[in-house]
């Protein structure tokens, strides 16, 4: 029997490399990233994973037979508060967040699972009550 295709955007980060260490041995894993970095690649590599450099708004030839899309790419630094943010970094945000989460939903297979990795800013003053927090919990940032 064939082992499920996982492919991981933004698979260069740190949460991807902990998915991929929880996953390698019973899914076939792909990732992509628009980053190089040679010590994590070669990491990649050794065990068994594909690796392939690619922006998400390239990626359409990947996403074609993929059973699970576990979606990690974005910006890792966002600004903690409003009078941290600017138009620049404002459309940043929009483009790596929402028109690139967009661009995989609608071109990833019907049958995909999708995940999801949102940046912890959105729930950051809520750390203190360490709440289970789901789909369904408002946003509350600093």
């Amino acid at each position: 029997m064939s082992k499920k295709k996982c492919l991981i955007s933004g698979v260069l980060g740190y949460v991807s490399r902990s998915l991929c260490e929880l996953l390698k041995d019973d899914y076939q894993i792909e990732g992509f990233d628009s980053n190089f970095i040679p010590d994590k690649v070669e990491w990649l590599v050794r065990n068994g994973i594909k690796y392939h450099q690619k922006d998400v708004f390239g990626s359409q030839d990947l996403l074609q037979d993929v059973d699970i899309l576990a979606h990690t790419s974005g910006n890792t630094l966002v600004p903690m508060s409003l009078s941290g943010s600017n138009p620049t970094i404002d459309a940043e945000i929009t483009k790596n967040g929402t028109l690139a989460t967009r661009y995989l939903l609608e071109n990833t297979p019907k049958n995909c699972k999708f995940l999801f990795f949102s940046t912890h800013c959105i729930w950051d003053s809520l750390i203190e009550e360490k709440l289970d927090i789901d789909e369904s919990f408002p946003p509350c940032p600093l």
